[in-house]
C-alpha cells in the first residue's frame, strides 16, 4: 500500500473513529437524561395523589358535578405535596375519562393532556414508565401509572427539556465533525500536496533513469523549504554528479580504447620491421655484409623507436595516475640554453643522408639572469626537449627560444619557421598518437605522443600550453608557468603585459 492511499485510509478510519463516538456519546447522553426523567417520575409517583376537592385541571375550583364518580373523596393537599417543575398529574377511571389534577410547564403555561387510555396503562403495568404523546400532538411525555382505587394515578413529564437539549448536542456534534474532518482533510491534502506527490514524482523520475535516461531531473518544487524539496534538490546534484561521472568514465573508456588501438598500431610497425628482417635473415636473404649491416641498422632504429615509444606510454600513464612530482626550484633559462645545445648538438651529429637537407638554426635569448620556478626538473627538460625537437622536425628554418616574464608568469616561447598548420588541427596536436603527417612523423621517428606529453606535464605543474599557428607562417608554442610566491630578488622587479625578454640575442647554431 502506498504512503497516499495509508494516509487517506487513515483519515477514513478517523472519520469513522471520531463518528462512532459522537454516536456513542449522543446515546449515553439520552439514556442518562431519560434515565433522570424517569427517576423523577418514580419519586413522584411514590407520592399519592391529593387533588383539591372540586378543582379544575389549573388547580382552580370547579364544580363538585365535574369530579368522577369512581373516584374517592381525597382530603386538601398539604405543603408537601407542592409541586415543582413542568408536570402533568391527573386521575384515569375505569371509563378511560381522564381528569386532569395538576398540568403546568415551568412558565405557569397549561400542558395539554397525554393521549392515555386504561388499555395503554394496562400493557405497561403498574410503575412502569412509557412514552405516550399529548392528545393534540404537541408533546411528547414520559409517564408512569399507579393503582388508585379502580382507576389509575397518572404521573407524566414533558420531554421538551431534553429533546431540546438533545437536539443542541447533536448540532453542536455535526458542527464538530465537519469542522475537524475538514481540518484533517486540509492537512492531508496538505501533506500528500507538499510531500507525498514530490515523493510520486521522485519516483516516476528514477524509474525512467533505471531505464537509462539519465538527463532526466526532477523538477523544482513550488515550495523550496520543504523536506522533499530538499531531498530533490539533494538528487539532482547527486545526478549530476553520477552523470558527470558517467560522462567522465565513458570520455575516458573511449581514450582507453583510442589509446590501446593507436599504440597496438604504433607498435605494429616497428615489430613487424624488426621480424621482417629476422625473418629475411633467417631465410638467408642477407647474404653480403653490406646488407647484413644495414639490416642491422634498421633493426636497432625500430628497438630505440619501440623504447622511446614504451617510455613515453609510460609517462603519460605516471601523468594519468597523477604522482606526485619532485618539486624543486629550477632554472629555467638555463635549462632551456641547455636545450638548445642539446639540440645543436644533435643536428650536428645527423647523418647528411638520415633526413633531406635543411637550413636550422636555434636561436637561444637565454643569456639572463636566472629565472627560477618551482618544478619537476625531468620533467619541464622533457617538455623543452619535445618542443624544440617538433619544431626542428617540422622546420626548414630557424628555431627560435625566448625566456620572459608575463603577467606574473614564466614563459618560454618557442617558434619557427615551419609550413605551419590550420587552426583545427592545432587544437588537436596535443591529442594522442596525433600526426599532422604521419609518414614525415614517423620517417622523422615521432611516436605522436611528444606533444601530450607536454600538456600533461605543464598541466601537473599548473601550467599551460598554447599553439599559434596559420598556414606557411609557422608556429609558435607558448609555455606558461606560475612563478613562485617568493621569487629571488632578481625576479622580484615589476613587469607590464608586455613579454620582457631577460637576454642579450645570442645565437646558438647547428
Amino acid at each position: 500500500m502506498s504512503l497516499r492511499t495509508r494516509l487517506w485510509a487513515g483519515l477514513a478510519a478517523t472519520a469513522v473513529v471520531l463518528i462512532v463516538v459522537a454516536v456513542s456519546i449522543t446515546r449515553t447522553t439520552i439514556h442518562e437524561l431519560y434515565r433522570q426523567i424517569d427517576d423523577q417520575l418514580l419519586a413522584v409517583s411514590d407520592r399519592p395523589l391529593r387533588p383539591l376537592p372540586g378543582s379544575d385541571p389549573s388547580g382552580r375550583a370547579a364544580p363538585e358535578s365535574e369530579a368522577p364518580k369512581d373516584l374517592p373523596s381525597q382530603p386538601t393537599p398539604s405543603s408537601s405535596d407542592v409541586r415543582l417543575g413542568p408536570m402533568y398529574e391527573g386521575s384515569l377511571s375505569t371509563q378511560n375519562e381522564l381528569v386532569t389534577i395538576f398540568a403546568s410547564d415551568s412558565n405557569g403555561t397549561a400542558l395539554p393532556p397525554p393521549d392515555i387510555t386504561t388499555a395503554l396503562v394496562e400493557r405497561h403495568g403498574d410503575g412502569q414508565v412509557f412514552e405516550v404523546g399529548s392528545a393534540d400532538g404537541s408533546v411528547h411525555y414520559r409517564a408512569i401509572a399507579r393503582r388508585f382505587g379502580a382507576g389509575w394515578e397518572i404521573h407524566a413529564l414533558p420531554t421538551s427539556d431534553v429533546d431540546s437539549t438533545l437536539s443542541t448536542l447533536i448540532r453542536w456534534e455535526v458542527i464538530g465533525l465537519f469542522v475537524v474532518l475538514m481540518t484533517l482533510s486540509a492537512v492531508a491534502f496538505w501533506v500528500d500536496r507538499l510531500g507525498l506527490r514530490p515523493v510520486k514524482r521522485m519516483t516516476a523520475v528514477a524509474a525512467r533513469i533505471a531505464d537509462g535516461n539519465i538527463g532526466e531531473r526532477i523538477p523544482d518544487s513550488a515550495h523550496p523549504r520543504t523536506e522533499a524539496a530538499a531531498l530533490g534538490s539533494a538528487l539532482n546534484a547527486m545526478l549530476e554528479r553520477i552523470e558527470a561521472s558517467t560522462s567522465a568514465q565513458a570520455a575516458s573508456e573511449a581514450r582507453l580504447r583510442r589509446f590501446v588501438s593507436d599504440a597496438s598500431h604504433e607498435l605494429r610497425t616497428p615489430i613487424t620491421t624488426i621480424n621482417g628482417y629476422a625473418e629475411l635473415y633467417r631465410v638467408g636473404g642477407l647474404g653480403t655484409t653490406e646488407a647484413l649491416d644495414d639490416a642491422m641498422r634498421r633493426i636497432e632504429e625500430e628497438a630505440q623507436r619501440t623504447a622511446r615509444l614504451v617510455e613515453d606510454m609510460l609517462t603519460l600513464a605516471k601523468l594519468d595516475e597523477q604522482r606526485p612530482l619532485q618539486m624543486e626550484r629550477v632554472d629555467l633559462a638555463a635549462m632551456a640554453t641547455d636545450v638548445a645545445n642539446d639540440a645543436r648538438v644533435a643536428l650536428a651529429s645527423q647523418s647528411p643522408t638520415s633526413t633531406p637537407q635543411r637550413v636550422r638554426r636555434i636561436v637561444m635569448d637565454a643569456t639572463c639572469p636566472a629565472m627560477e620556478v618551482v618544478g619537476d626538473p625531468d620533467g619541464l627538460r622533457q617538455v623543452l626537449t619535445n618542443v624544440v625537437g617538433n619544431g626542428i622536425v617540422h622546420t626548414t628554418g630557424d628555431v627560435r627560444l625566448r625566456v620572459a616574464k608575463l603577467d606574473g608568469s614564466a614563459v618560454v616561447i618557442v617558434e619557427d619557421d615551419g609550413p605551419g598548420m590550420t587552426s583545427a588541427t592545432a587544437a588537436r596536436v596535443t591529442e594522442r598518437f596525433y600526426r599532422v603527417d604521419h609518414s614525415r612523423s614517423r620517417h622523422a621517428g615521432g611516436s605522436g605522443l611528444g606533444l601530450a606529453i607536454t600538456q600533461g606535464v605543464m598541466a601537473a605543474h599548473g601550467g599551460d600550453v598554447s599553439i599559434h599557428s596559420a598556414p606557411d607562417t609557422g608556429t609558435t608554442v607558448v609555455l606558461t608557468l606560475p612563478l613562485p610566491d617568493k621569487p629571488d630578488e632578481v625576479n622580484k622587479r615589476e613587469h607590464g603585459t608586455t613579454p620582457q625578454d631577460c637576454s642579450d640575442g645570442s645565437e646558438v647554431t647547428g
